[in-house]
Order: structure tokens, then C-alpha cells, then sequence
């Protein structure tokens, strides 16, 4: 059998390591920011299902916190990553 001249392409469009990871926190960042909506509304949630009550209240403000910090996480994702490439490349 002789071979049929086919050639496999490359479903990521990626054609080299920092290309592939730029791809990857692409799709991070998406499914990311959507879970951060979902976070924010459950943190509005225990607020209100908190009813005044000071252990709860204390409860839902470090679930905010730390949704929060997550979100400024997710937003600089991107130069997080261009720091890290521009260290990298230093070494």
C-alpha cells in the first residue's frame, strides 16, 4: 500500500510551546470569568441568607474576599503570564 499523501494539522493553531500556552490561558480565562459570575452571585446568596446574623455575615465577607482575590487573579492572568515569559526569556 502506498501512502496517501495526508498530512495531520494541528487543531490548536499553535505552533510552538508559548503559542500553546497563550491558547490555554485564553480558555482559562473564559470558563474562569464565567465561574467568577457564579461565585458573586452564591456570595450575594450567603448575604442574604445570612439574616443579620454576625457568624454568617463574617462568613459571606471572606467568601467575598477571597472571590474577589480570584477575580484580580483572573485579570491579570495575562500579565502575569508576559512576566514570566520575559523572565524566562532573561535566563
Amino acid at each position: 500500500m502506498e501512502p496517501t499523501g495526508a498530512t495531520l494539522e494541528n487543531p490548536l493553531n499553535a505552533g510552538s510551546l508559548p503559542e500553546l500556552l497563550t491558547v490555554i490561558l485564553g480558555a482559562v480565562i473564559q470558563i474562569g470569568s464565567i465561574l467568577l459570575v457564579l461565585a458573586l452571585v452564591w456570595v450575594g446568596f450567603l448575604f442574604v441568607m445570612a439574616q443579620g446574623a454576625e457568624e454568617k455575615i463574617r462568613d459571606a465577607r471572606s467568601a467575598l474576599v477571597w472571590t474577589v482575590i480570584g477575580g484580580m487573579l483572573l485579570l491579570g492572568a495575562t500579565a502575569i503570564s508576559e512576566v514570566i515569559q520575559a523572565t524566562v526569556q532573561t535566563l
